[in-house]
């Protein structure tokens, strides 16, 4: 029997080596569909392509400005071939208001696998 989450894909938009690698496999263990990405060049065409259900976006992703991202999260976001559910992921100390401003979950690094799961599940 599968489960629910072999149906789901999650595209994780992270920087950092370390999380990336840990998300993954706790999104595995899971077992849910998942790919990395670890810029935001090329991120409106990667969600084109992949089909996400949902994307966990670093904020801070490749280096890039929080101003940059934000940008990008609301041309996503005003995409109409695509509307993923978004969760920004931050240890920005005003993550909360940023992610009530552009109506999209947070996720505060550091956190926990079961923050972690708990999010995923709150957006799906």
């Amino acid at each position: 029997m599968s489960s629910p989450a072999n149906h789901i894909k999650i595209l994780i938009c992270e920087d950092d080596p370390g999380i990336l690698e840990v998300v993954g496999i706790a999104l595995d263990a899971a077992g849910f569909s998942h790919v990395g990405h670890d810029s935001l060049e090329g991120l409106e065409g990667r969600i084109v392509t992949e089909n996400p259900d949902l994307v966990l976006l670093d904020l801070h992703l490749g280096g890039a400005s929080e101003k940059m991202t934000l940008e990008r999260l609301k041309f996503l976001k005003e995409r109409p071939d695509s509307h993923p559910r978004i969760v920004l992921m931050s240890a920005h100390a005003k993550l909360g208001e940023i992610a009530k401003e552009y109506n999209v979950d947070c996720l505060p690094k550091p956190f926990g696998l079961d923050e972690l799961s708990a999010a995923i599940w709150r957006n799906l």
